[in-house]
């Protein structure tokens, strides 16, 4: 028999036996070896072409075709070889032998090819797999010197990898799009590891998740051919992960061994034990975390490609992302039925809208508040639902939440399906995605129709009282003024002072009252008109010094521009926040007032030494009847309107007004007014 043998690179090595003595004869009764003289005539023995054909990367060769005596091809003889074609085809001292005796498997359509081309003279370009090479051929063949020599030039480029890569390619696409029609992680798994192991050749393809706090793998998936076992199950990291490859999992590296008979480790034996001799392990890495890992085994030992693993990884890196969705998807199916199952306990509505307005989910309490049924509302948007006088006003405060992702706040009408309309005030909030993007809302809605119906009957009452007291308090301080000139010394003038006294505080709570209804009404006018705003704070400072006796008014004056306003609204403004700090300072001491460009706005604030408000206070002040009731401001009078007043003024010049304090170190209340209004 021929001594084959395969080389460790996979280079065929000479056979010692070339000949094939009484297996075939030459067509046309010619001896089974070509003539000397033919030999020596397409030998390629010219200098010129023998530079010429060994410059070139392709591979070449000169063979003759053997025919049996029935005149069909069965096998060729190398005649001459270029010096690439040893690369190409692994195949090291060619010349003279025989391709059978090479590869006892070739596939037979190469000799019928080679055959026609010799008995034709027609030359013929194709591509071919040569199974037992392990390669993938490029051909242009052309019969060369007599017809009767059988001989046939061969001019061939490997192009193995490029078809790999086209394979490859084609693989990705489809496991990408089979993947995309899974409905389920399991169904995933399954696609992924099925594909994979099949198109690898593998014996066995495992997907296992790491708990990196006990230290456990566990095998969730895994597919493998007849002859193994299962290894699904929980595995401790220790008895079957090295030390280095648990470093390569968590640095994002793949672990490859090509013969496990070769490694140390003592968990390397239970893979041997169960049939594995290769494999590559696949980490999967979330920010940092290494989660996953996907096992691709073999039953004998194999040098992996790098095309096998840099598809391996490509694979895995597809099946993640879609597998990681689906997950989600799944939990978030769970979520929204354990979710649902609580808010239709809960006595508000709760509704979750896309950004075009359309209501994807709602609980039973909404829809009962307007009186659809879950079915209709699940029909409508935001348009059909929202008073339109409300509708400008709640897409400016909608558009903000989308662009910066922001929750917000907002009382307004909804109709409901009779027609009615219900006061809501709702919280808005954004839902981000995977990516931190906002991409749909939440809205926590409450029905506030009585309390709206309670507030406006309040109102009513405030502004017909505040209206029949005016006329009333209008007579008593001419009176009083009238009985003032008239005064002689038998009455006592200290008297008729703090009558007219008494009447001022009257009179002033009376116009905070009309203020009050006013701006409930949306009926707070401003009369615009240039001023100087460091003036008004001199003119207000001067007013209000003299009755502050036991504090010091200071007016830290920078050079600011003046402004479009209301001169009396900010007069009002300035009088009530300096008023605020001289009555909640009652230990005297300095008040400290200052204006300052912005910018965009002129910036005022007035800071006291006094007994400040708690942080639980500060974002209520500003509320109409609010007061706050702490230690030290027991026997301070008021009825929590000025600073709702104050608030609502400096809104309606489009500015912010805010406050800062330390209980038991003073506060600072500030406002801004933009340059133009």
């Amino acid at each position: 028999m021929e001594d084959k043998e395969k080389t460790e690179h996979g280079t065929y090595g000479k056979s010692e036996d070339r000949s094939r003595q009484g297996h075939s004869s030459v067509r046309r009764g010619n001896a089974t070896s070509s003539s000397l003289s033919t030999q020596r005539r397409f030998k390629l023995s010219d200098e010129t072409y023998y530079n010429l054909f060994n410059s070139i990367d392709e591979g070449f060769c000169i063979i003759e075709v053997i025919f049996d005596r029935q005149e069909r091809p069965v096998d060729y003889r190398f005649i001459e070889v270029n010096e690439p074609f040893e690369q190409l085809t692994g195949i090291v001292d060619a010349e003279g032998r025989r391709m059978r005796d090479i590869a006892p498997l070739h596939e037979n359509l190469w000799f019928e090819v080679y055959g026609r081309i010799a008995l034709t003279g027609k030359p013929e370009r194709f591509q071919m797999v040569a199974s037992q090479l392990d390669r993938i051929y490029d051909v242009y063949a052309f019969r060369v010197g007599e017809p009767a020599d059988n001989q046939v030039a061969i001019l061939f480029k490997d192009i193995t990898a490029q078809r790999r890569e086209d394979l490859d390619l084609a693989e990705l696409a489809g496991m990408g799009e089979q993947l995309s029609r899974a409905d389920s992680a399991e169904v995933a798994l399954t696609i992924f590891c099925e594909r994979l192991g099949n198109y690898l050749n593998l014996g066995f393809c495992a997907f296992a998740e790491i708990d990196q706090s006990e230290q456990q793998a566990t095998v969730v998936h895994e597919w493998h051919r007849k002859g193994f076992h299962s290894i699904k199950g929980v595995y401790a990291i220790a008895d079957y992960i090295s030390p280095g490859w648990e470093q390569a999992m968590r640095a994002g590296k793949n672990f490859i061994v090509e013969d496990l008979k070769g490694s140390a480790h003592p968990g390397f034996e239970r893979y041997a034990m169960r049939g594995i001799a290769s494999f590559i392990s696949i980490p999967l890495i979330r920010n940092g975390r290494w989660l996953c890992m996907v096992n691709l085994y073999d039953s004998k030992p194999r040098k992996w490609l790098d095309t096998e693993i840099k598809l391996g990884n490509e694979l895995a890196n597809r099946f993640w992302n879609r597998y990681e969705r689906l997950r989600a998807e799944e939990a978030l199916r769970k979520s929204e039925e354990s979710y649902r199952a609580i808010v239709n306990q809960s006595i508000v509505g709760i509704l979750r809208l896309n950004f075009r307005g359309e209501v994807v989910f709602t609980n039973d309490q909404f829809c009962k508040m307007l009186g659809y049924s879950p079915s209709e509302m699940m029909k409508l948007t935001v348009l059909d639902l929202m008073y339109p006088e409300d509708l400008e006003r709640n897409n400016l405060l909608f558009s903000r939440m989308v662009a910066e992702g922001t929750p917000y706040e907002i009382e307004k009408r909804l109709i409901c399906k009779n027609g009615s309309l219900i006061w809501v005030n709702n919280h808005v909030s954004p839902i981000f995605n995977s990516d931190g993007k906002p991409e749909s809302a939440v809205v926590v809605s409450v029905d506030v129709t009585r309390q709206k119906a309670v507030e406006k009957m309040k109102d009513d009452f405030i502004g017909v009282a505040s209206h029949e007291l005016k006329t009333p308090l209008t007579s008593i301080k001419a009176y009083t003024q009238l009985l003032k000139k008239s005064t002689t010394d038998d009455t006592p003038a200290s008297f008729i002072n703090k009558l007219s006294k008494q009447v001022d505080r009257l009179t002033n709570l009376v116009y905070l009252l009309l203020d009050t209804s006013n701006i409930s009404g949306g009926h707070l006018m401003l009369q615009l008109g240039d001023i100087d705003l460091n003036e008004l704070i001199d003119d207000c400072i001067q007013d209000l010094q003299p009755i502050s006796i036991d504090h010091k008014l200071i007016f830290h004056k920078e050079k600011i521009p003046h402004l479009i306003a209301d001169k009396n609204r900010i007069n009002q403004v300035l009088t009530n926040l300096i008023s605020n700090a001289v009555k909640y300072s009652p230990e005297g001491g300095a008040v400290h007032i200052k204006a300052t460009d912005m910018g965009y706005a002129v910036k005022v604030s007035v800071q006291d030494y006094g007994v400040g408000i708690a942080a639980e206070d500060q974002s209520k002040i500003f509320n109409r009847f609010f007061r706050v009731t702490s230690k030290g401001n027991d026997n301070i009078s008021g009825i929590g309107l000025g600073l709702y007043i104050v608030s609502e003024i400096v809104k309606k010049h489009n500015g912010i007004l805010g406050v800062e304090s330390v209980p038991g170190q003073g506060a600072t209340f500030f406002f801004e007014i933009p340059y133009q209004n």
